[in-house]
């Protein structure tokens, strides 16, 4: 099995055209990861003041709901740092993609395209997670307008 493998191994080759189009990628895919990465960091700043914000006017109103904002600001945090993850993963491809190609590192193009996967398989994950929920919520609209259609048929 082995045998068949290594002799697939060296068979392509890049030419300046397919060169020029992936260091397009990597340029391209350097700036979405680099303004995704602020982006969200700057949200995640928002996020903080606006959780000491809720704090301090829950604390000082009469209801002493202290510990609410924190129950908002923390899920949302995670999810933030889970798209700060999901960016980094493209930084690597832009960076290691630009290494192999100017100094012809096949460890670097190798990298490069295992953190592409990673990325693609990441979003691939949260569109599929995405997906179940819309089409959780969906159904569960559905029932509960038929059990309101039911309902107001009774009335």
């Amino acid at each position: 099995m082995e045998n068949v493998e290594s002799s697939y191994e060296s068979q392509l080759t890049l030419d300046q055209e397919k060169r020029t189009y992936l260091n397009s990628a990597a340029k391209w895919s350097k700036f979405i990861a680099i303004t995704g990465f602020v982006l969200f960091g700057l949200i995640a700043i928002i996020y903080l003041f606006f959780g000491a914000i809720m704090g301090t006017a829950s604390a000082a109103s009469e209801l002493g709901l202290g510990v609410a904002p924190i129950l908002m600001v923390i899920p949302m945090l995670l999810f933030i740092g889970l798209f700060i993850w999901f960016y980094l993963y493209l930084y690597k491809f832009a960076t290691k993609m630009r290494m192999a190609l100017e100094h012809e590192d096949d460890m670097s193009l190798t990298e490069s395209f295992k953190n592409l996967k990673s990325y693609f398989k990441f979003q691939g994950v949260l569109l599929i997670i995405f997906l179940a929920l819309y089409g959780g919520t969906f159904l569960i609209m559905i029932l509960f307008g038929a059990g309101a259609g039911i309902i107001g048929l009774f009335q």
